[in-house]
């Protein structure tokens, strides 16, 4: 009879393996340049940290698919030849254990697809290579055979430690994109991604070496022509804040005088608008040349993000203040109209000879410099009243000789003519003060 193992025993057993009953480890062998590596492929519902550490000895790399969306946290994975694919929703575990298991019975001559929707989600959630994330799960998960699917996380697993460092070299490229003009850069960068597809890689790692020295020799030329892009970029940015800054007295006599409804309709407010959120965007960044030491690794400014395709708004602004400046002067030409200035000239106020002489003057400059709150307000107080005329509702006379007793049946009837008498005063008022406001006095 077989001895029992003791608590220790078994407790020691289970701390050596990482599979507990529910994962699926399956062997799994990719040739590669002419020579076979083995490795695994394990499905699991959740993550454990014993799943990120080195595959057994007799392994050249594990293959984790998770078949439910969460976090893992990188620093579980402590084996650069561990993968791990993380789904974007849930997976039927059994379908992907299932898939995976055929490679045991059927080996190299397996022609079992992943499910679709395993590659969809997969392809839409996350890869991490030795516990970095890598950039494109897309590229990973394409439709066609299981085994392709699972070669491709082979070979990243199996890439002599380096699929992290492929990761970190894309991402950076992805950030660091010059613009077309800047040839050579643009050029340098194209070569070097090409140069970054898995195959080639795979079928030899002897080219990563090259790879790595034009790495190198692109950051040399890339990083002092993104501080002379962040340097244009940051003076420019000062100037156009300045010519925003310049133009807040036209935007405030435009928005005081936007709300003197004598005037007409507001006008200019999109214009209005644009320059509050062009001030708010436009914050020159603080960081100087002796601060931006860190771009070989980063490479862009962490302080603003400015990418160097990113062109300060200048033609934006430009128009912007043309519309402002546009909008004013309308509302300059209101106020210059024949019937405004009548008013304005029958009124002797001390306020208003300053004003005047801008407005005949034609100055949109000197208008906003003069306009200011206290202004406004007599302006729309005073044309105001001025558009308003009083007219006479001879109400009881009419109201008399058609009711001249009310019953309580004659309520409703006498309330419509009121409104019918009042509504008629209205209009012959208005007939003969065409743009005026009316009020009425009732006798």
């Amino acid at each position: 009879m077989p001895r029992r193992k003791s608590r220790s025993e078994a407790a020691a057993g289970r701390a050596e393996n990482p599979y507990p009953e529910g994962d699926r480890p399956v062997r799994f062998e990719v040739q590669r340049g002419g020579k076979l590596y083995r490795g695994q492929v394990v499905t699991a519902d959740r993550w454990r940290p014993a799943l990120g550490g080195p595959p057994p000895r007799d392994l050249a790399f594990q293959v984790v698919l998770l078949t439910r969306p969460e976090k893992v946290d990188p620093e579980t994975i402590t084996s650069t030849r561990v993968v791990v694919c993380i789904p974007a929703e849930s997976l039927a575990s059994g379908r992907v254990a299932e898939t995976v298991a055929q490679y045991e019975v059927a080996g190299e001559k397996t022609i079992a697809p992943l499910p679709d929707v395993a590659i969809e989600r997969f392809s839409q959630g996350n890869v991490l290579v030795g516990g970095h994330p890598w950039a494109e799960p897309s590229e990973l998960f394409v439709q066609g055979q299981a085994r392709e699917v699972l070669a491709r996380l082979a070979a990243l697993a199996d890439l002599d430690g380096i699929g992290p460092d492929i990761s970190s070299m894309r991402d950076y490229l992805e950030s660091a994109q010059p613009p077309e003009s800047q040839e050579e850069l643009y050029v340098d960068r194209m070569s070097l991604l090409e140069q970054l597809v898995e195959e080639r890689l795979w079928s030899n790692t002897g080219v990563w070496r090259s790879v790595e020295a034009m790495f190198e020799l692109y950051k040399s030329k890339y990083v002092p022509a993104y501080l002379g892009h962040h340097r244009r970029y940051r003076a420019e940015t000062a100037t156009l804040r300045r010519q925003l800054e310049a133009a807040e007295d036209t935007a405030t006599a435009l928005r005081l005088l936007n709300v003197v409804e004598e005037l007409g309709p507001p006008v200019g407010e999109a214009a209005l608008t644009a320059t509050q959120g062009l001030k708010e965007r436009l914050v020159p960044c603080q960081e100087t040349e002796q601060g931006l030491t860190g771009l070989a690794t980063r490479p862009r400014c962490p302080s603003c993000g400015v990418a160097m395709t990113t062109a300060p708004p200048t033609e934006v602004v430009r128009r912007t203040l043309a519309a402002l400046n546009t909008a004013l002067a309308e509302q300059q030409r209101r106020l210059s109209s024949e019937a405004v200035r009548q008013i304005l000239d029958r009124r002797d106020e001390p306020r208003l000879g300053r004003f005047l002489e801008v407005l005949r003057a034609a100055d949109i400059g000197a208008l906003a410099t003069v306009m200011n709150e206290q202004l406004a307000s007599f302006l729309r107080d005073l044309l105001g009243e001025a558009s308003v005329v009083a007219s006479w509702a001879w109400i009881q006379k009419e109201l008399n000789d058609r009711f001249p007793e009310v019953g309580e049946e004659d309520t409703g009837a006498f309330g419509d003519a009121v409104g019918e008498i009042l509504a008629q005063a209205i209009a012959d008022a208005k007939k003969a003060h065409p743009n005026k406001r009316i009020r009425l006095r009732v006798t």
